[in-house]
């Protein structure tokens, strides 16, 4: 078991991915942090063209998934979704698009 020292000071390359929504993880040697990976999924290059597909058609895109509010956020926001819901499991997205419509919008899941 070793202690790590996360400080900014002492380890500055654990804090200098803030902007992304990416996975960070951490190569430790002898109970130091000697470098971070960052690691992100890739988005297919033909999803920020759908999207503004449908945007042309007056569609508002929405997006449900069981990634983390961060990645989510990150991904609508380089591909130009409307609405985000995150963290949501596999059993919950009928009741999430059941919440999409309620607001008296009609849905297509894809």
């Amino acid at each position: 078991m070793y202690t790590l020292d996360y400080s900014p000071e002492s380890s500055p390359f654990l804090f200098g991915f803030t902007c992304c929504a990416i996975i960070r993880l951490h190569v430790i040697v002898d109970g130091r942090v000697i470098g971070t990976l960052a690691v992100e999924d890739e988005i297919r290059p033909e999803s920020a063209e759908a999207v503004k597909e449908l945007h042309d058609l007056g569609v508002r895109v929405a997006m449900i998934t069981g990634d983390s509010q961060a990645v989510a956020d990150s991904v609508a926001k380089r591909i130009g979704i409307d609405e985000v819901a995150a963290q949501v499991w596999p059993a919950d997205k009928a009741s999430a698009v059941a919440r999409f419509q309620a607001g008296g919008k009609r849905v297509a899941m894809v």
